[in-house]
This record gives structure tokens, sequence and C-alpha cells, in this order.
């Protein structure tokens, strides 16, 4: 065999025994027989195989757990959380960068994912997400075609270099396996002489029911690992290396072929392993460090993985499957009704005792209203049922016991699942009361949230180097929106000639994302989330019609309003920050009104400045004029009352003349 087939196949076999020894420690734990166990329990199925001595026993089922479970899953994603990209004093990126990463999210249908991760983070302990490129996917980022996907993976088809250590991005390699065709793998593996040896293997699952399709299906392992803070990937067989190491960085890729069609990389070393090999593949000849632009390329330096639980296990990465508690309960309560069924089955058709020629050929069929004549002699019994004892009413008592334990114990309570409803309650009593009863179930609220802000940290990465002149839509803000229905409707009051209607103004948007843009940003992931319980619209719809119907929206102004609302309990205004969301939205609305109203105001006083000081020589003359006019009026007035005084005087003399006259000729 060829020196580079050796190194090879050894390279493979390591990963396959790197990987055995990860599914070893599993044993260990009793993880590779727990899980499945608890899958099946989950799934209802809880007995087991029949047997010539147990075909005769009734096998019902009262599937608790799988309710259990359930309402777990649904609790802890009952509340619709947010991931915010925040950068530090700079609200564009923050703006932009969280609208494209919500978009992306929204395209990869993550809510479905984030439910298939809480669910085997529920019933098998541990929940793993992996995050790739998928070239097929609908994108682009110039020569790169495609776009991030993601996808869950079963805890016990992925190993880590060490379970006690709960952090993955601290491992040194992570380890996924998977099942695909042979003919695609032939097809991935970089030397066809090697590839030939690529057959079909036997599927090495836990699970029982775990029934392939297709016999052309071979194991493939994928190990994760890091060179010089940067992630690299490697595909082998049990037996045959299918590629060599691959960065997860396109830069860093792209520059990797480069150097090979420019006929620089060097020849291999005759080392074991390539992560020996590697480093100074990459310090020599793929990432030559000619400038300081080279010096601080962005590096893809974290796992595209998040690997965490929701009963986390101590000291320890895989977590505790929730039936893992409760498989004993859920048998003893189905061994208890199937023995009240046996015993109901047995005493439905009871036993019948014949004396010898009692029948005489007569056949008993249970036939309602079949008559049987007994031909013993007279005195004696021929024919007879057997009584047998009924199952004490107990029974039913402990089954019941035993489901209402473990429902309290698990926290899936009435009030949790909602199944207490009262005519005497309102919906915001009820939801108080879940309000209470969830703070159990809030811590592994947290720590699901804390696996989403790691998430959102590998998503960074994905957006910020794979990324170019994408396309995505956004929904537009309400001040926007007003913003725009202002000024169509002043372009349409500059044209009273056009007597069209306003068109419909869109509430999408359309914006352009290019990850070179962010490459020196630096984010926080914030997850805002509100809070919810099984009567959230109830109580949401409550809420809002008392703000209405008591005029509070137009009594208060936006800012009293945010502080009514930030002062509520989460529990109850659901969606608190959509509320809060609306708030500021007005807040920047009514802003950018009366700004605009100002600056109208501005210039009605610059319009009324200039007029007085164009009219103010008019107004002077005007008043020089009106002062002449009254004086001439006074001096007028003046005038004709001295003449009313001399007219006065002279006909007051001319009377006193007269008077004395008239005495005179008395």
């Amino acid at each position: 065999m060829a020196k580079t087939q050796e190194i090879t196949d050894k390279i493979a076999t390591k990963n396959y025994n790197r990987f055995q020894e990860g599914m070893s420690y599993l044993g260990q734990k009793g993880l590779t027989s727990l899980i499945p166990l608890c899958v099946r329990f989950y799934e209802g199925d809880q007995w087991e195989a029949v047997t010539p001595n147990t075909s005769y026993i009734p096998r019902p089922v009262i599937n608790f757990i799988g309710k259990i479970c359930d309402n777990k899953v649904s609790n802890i994603l009952g509340v619709p959380i947010h991931l915010n990209f925040r950068a530090d004093s700079d609200e564009d990126s923050t703006e932009r960068f969280t609208k494209f990463a919500s978009y992306q999210m929204k395209e990869m249908q993550q809510d479905w994912h984030d439910y298939l991760a809480c669910r085997d983070g529920i019933v098998k302990g541990t929940y793993c997400y992996y995050y790739y490129w998928d070239e097929d996917a609908i994108g682009k980022r110039g020569i790169v075609e495609g776009s991030v996907r993601c996808e869950v993976i079963d805890p016990l088809n992925v190993v880590v270099e060490n379970p006690m250590q709960e952090d993955c991005q601290k491992q040194k390699y992570i380890i996924v396996r998977t099942r695909e065709d042979v003919e695609a793998v032939k097809e991935m593996c970089e030397n066809k002489a090697n590839a030939e040896a690529i057959t079909a293997d036997t599927n090495e699952s836990s699970y029982v029911n775990d029934i392939e399709q297709s016999d052309n299906l071979v194991t493939v392992y994928t190990r994760f690992f890091r060179i010089d803070n940067e992630v690299y990937y490697e595909k082998s067989t049990k037996t045959v290396d299918i590629h060599k190491p691959r960065p997860l960085n396109p830069l860093l890729n792209e520059k990797i072929i480069e150097q090979m069609e420019k006929g620089k990389e060097k020849e291999r070393d005759d080392e074991e392993e390539y992560d020996i090999d590697i480093p100074k593949r990459s310090q020599d000849s793929h990432l030559e460090k000619d400038d300081e632009a080279e010096e601080n390329q962005m590096k893809f330096h974290l796992y595209p993985f998040e690997i965490s639980s929701i009963n986390p296990r101590d000291k320890c990465i895989y977590g505790i499957p929730e039936p893992s508690a409760l498989i004993q309960n859920q048998k003893a309560v189905n061994f208890q009704h199937s023995m009240i069924l046996l015993n109901a089955q047995q005493l439905g058709w009871g036993k019948i005792v014949v004396k010898k020629d009692a029948l005489k050929g007569q056949t008993i069929t249970n036939r309602p209203g079949q008559v049987l004549v007994d031909h013993t002699p007279v005195g004696h019994w021929g024919i007879q049922y057997l009584q047998g004892q009924q199952f004490s009413n107990g029974a039913y008592e402990v089954a019941n016991q035993l489901i209402d334990a473990s429902r309290n114990v698990t926290n899936s309570t009435d009030i949790i699942t909602g199944d207490m409803i009262s005519k005497d309650l309102s919906g915001t009593a009820i939801a108080q009361m879940q309000a209470q009863a969830q703070k159990p179930i809030e811590q592994a609220q947290k720590r699901f949230w804390r696996s989403k802000e790691r998430i959102g940290k590998i998503l960074e990465l994905f957006y910020k180097l794979y990324y170019e002149k994408a396309e995505y839509s956004y929904e537009i803000s309400n001040a926007e929106y007003n913003s725009r229905y202002e000024q169509m409707k002043k372009l349409k009051s500059e044209h009273p000639e056009d007597t069209r209607e306003l068109p419909p103004i869109s509430r999408t948007n359309m914006g352009m994302f290019n990850g070179e843009d962010f490459k020196n940003t630096p984010f926080n992931i914030v997850v805002e989330a509100g809070k919810g319980t099984q009567y959230s619209e109830i109580m949401q719809m409550d809420f809002v019609n008392n703000l209405i119907m008591n005029g509070i929206i137009d009594k208060i102004s936006p800012d009293s309003l945010q502080l009514l609302i930030e002062l509520y309990p989460n529990s109850a205004i659901p969606n608190k920050a959509d509320l809060l969301r609306y708030i500021r939205n007005k807040q920047q609305s009514e802003t950018a009104m009366l700004k605009q109203k100002l600056q109208e105001a501005n210039q009605l006083l610059m319009q009324a400045k200039s007029e007085i000081e164009k009219r103010g020589g008019q107004i002077e003359q005007l008043s020089t004029y009106t002062n002449a006019l009254k004086k001439e009026y006074v001096n007028q007035i003046t005038a004709k009352n001295q003449q009313i005084d001399g007219m006065q005087k002279f006909m007051q003399s001319q009377y006193v003349k007269k008077d004395v006259t008239k005495s005179e000729e008395e």
C-alpha cells in the first residue's frame, strides 16, 4: 500500500477511534440505552415485546410522560424572543444588522429548529444546533453561492473531546456522525484511488427502530478542530479519509485555492495528524503574512455548534432527560390499568362449571337470551357460573395518585397546563396563578436563552464572512410610515390639478447587506423576551381595552404611557416589547411632527419679519400723515368751539337787552 494510503487510513481510523471513545463515555453514563428508552416512552411505545406468556395481557398506555414533556417544551418556547445585535454607539449598524439577522432567521425557519432542539433537550437531555453553509440554498456572496442553514443533530451522533467541559467552544475537537450515500461520498473524496475503498457499512445507531430505507449508505465522521484560532473540518469514513482539512472561513479557503493554483503548495510532511501538519502549511504557504492587513484578517474562531441541555448534569456537557425519572411511574400506571382491564375482561364472560351429561349436546354461546336446559337429576345442579372477585377501587386511586405526583414534581400541574378552567376565575386571575407557578421553569428558559445568545455569535461570523450584496426585506417603522405618508400628502397639495387618490404605502422595504461593512464592528447579542401564560391573549386584550376604553392613550403623554407599561409586570403584558416599540415609534413620530411644525412656524415668522421690514417706511409715512391730520382736526375743532362760544355769548347778550327794554316799557 502506498504511503499516502497508509497515512489516510491511519487518520480515518483515528477519527473513528475518537468517536468510539466518546460513545464509550456515553455508555458508561448509561445514555446510549437511556436516551432511546426515553424516546420510546415519549412516543408511547411503553410495553415490551409480546411473548407467548404475555400475549393475553391488555396493553393500555396512559402517556402522561408525553404530555409532561410537551408541556415543558411549550412553556419554554411560549415566550416570544428577539435577537438584537447591538453595536456600541452605532444605532445605524445595530438596526441594519438586526434587521438582516431577523430576515435570515425567518428564511431558514429558526423557530422550527428551536422547537426540535428544545424537544431534544427535554426528551433526550441534550440538544445540538449545527450551522453550515448550504451552497444549494438561495443567496449570494460574490463567488460564494448559497445561504446559512441550521440542523438539529441527535446527541448520540455527536461527541466532544472532553465531555466534562460544558462549553462546547472550549473543546479541542467535535466529531459528528452521519449516514450518507456511498456514491455521494465517493464524489467528495479527493483521492480517487481511495474512493474505490469506500463501501456501504452497518448502521451503528443506538435506536432499535432506526431502520434505513437504503442499504447503500456509509457512516461519515466529520471532525471540527482549530488551528491558529481558525476552525477547520475534515471528513472520513471508518477506514478512508475523504478530504483534507478545510477552513470554515471562506476568505481563507479562497487564499488556499489561490496558492494551490499558483503552485506554491508545499509537499506534505510525514506527520501522523493533520492538526500537526496544517499549522506549518498555514504559516508557510496558505497564509503568507506579507503585510499588516493580512495579520488583522477576520477569523472564523467559533465552532458552528451549540451543545447544551435544559436539565444540566453535574460536570457534564450531556444533560438529564426529563422522562428518565418518570419511566418507572409510567410503567406502574400502565400495569395498574392493565390489571384492571384484565380483571374486567376475565369477569365479563365468567367461567362456567358444567357437570357431566348436564348439557346433553347443547352449546354455550353466551348469546343474550340463550336458554340452556339442565339435565341433571332434580335437586342437583349441573350448570353454574364461577363468581370472580371484582378489582378494588383502590387500584384506580393508586394510578391517579401516581400521575398526580408525577405532574407535581415535574411542575406540570393543572394550573400550568390550563386544565383548571373555572367559571369563578377570570382569565387574568388564572394567568396570575400561572405566572406564579411558572417560576421554577424560568431557569430553564434563561438557560435556553443563553444558548440563543451564543448562537447569535456564531451567526454573526457567518453574516460577516459569507454575505456580500445580499438583499433582504424588513418591515418599516410607524414613524417612517407616517413620514412617507406626510411627504405624499405634501406633494399632492403642491399639485391640486391631480385628482388621483394617494397610492397605498407598502409596509415592507428592501435593503442590501454587506458583511464587509461590519467587519470591524463588535456586537453584543441581547435576547429581548416577553412573558407568556396560557391566557396571555386574554390578558393582553384586557390591558389594551382598558387603555382605549378609559381614554388613557389620549389623556397621557407617550412618556407617561411608556412608564406605565414598564412598571407593569411582564406576566401581565406578554408582548411588552412590542408595546414599548410602538410607543417609541409614536414618540419619534410626534417628535418629527413637532420639528416639522417648528420649522413651519420659523418660516412664517421670517416671512412676517420680512413683510414688516418691507412695509416699515410706509407705516412711518402713514403715522406722520395721521398725526398731521389729527392736529388739523384738533385746530378746526378748537376754532369751531371758539365760534360757538362767541355765538353763545352774543345770543345771551341779546336776550338780556330784550328783557331790559320790556321792563322799561312797562
